[in-house]
């Protein structure tokens, strides 16, 4: 899964990249919301709703009812080998990013959303 996102009711959302699923936080059960129009490299919430960083490093909205995707705007990276955190007490977008033994190289606040 890319990433984790908390939705309105406290539903929890997940994708696989490419679908967006919620799950069942008894049983762990994932059942298909519908399938986006970009790639998620990686995703998770705010207070605002669900947010997505794209393969094509664009920061995305997540429609919770329907996985639509709607363009916020470029995240100003070029490669990203980390993640992102969308940070739902500050509804702000952080990176970290690390080299391929896993050392962080930096962390660091993206922008803010909907300030």
């Amino acid at each position: 899964m890319n990433g984790l996102g908390v939705g309105p009711g406290g539903t929890l959302y997940a994708s696989n990249g490419q679908t967006l699923y919620t799950i069942n936080p008894t049983t762990g059960a994932l059942s298909a919301v519908g399938t986006t129009s970009i790639g998620i490299f990686d995703m998770g919430s705010t207070t605002s709703g669900l947010f997505a960083v794209g393969t094509d490093m664009n920061l995305y909205s997540i429609n919770p009812n329907t996985a639509a995707a709607t363009l916020i705007g470029p995240t100003g990276l070029t490669y990203f080998n980390g993640h992102a955190v969308l940070d739902q007490w500050f509804n702000s977008l952080h990176g970290q990013h690390s080299d391929r033994g896993g050392n962080i190289s930096w962390f660091l606040k993206l922008g803010c959303l909907r300030c």
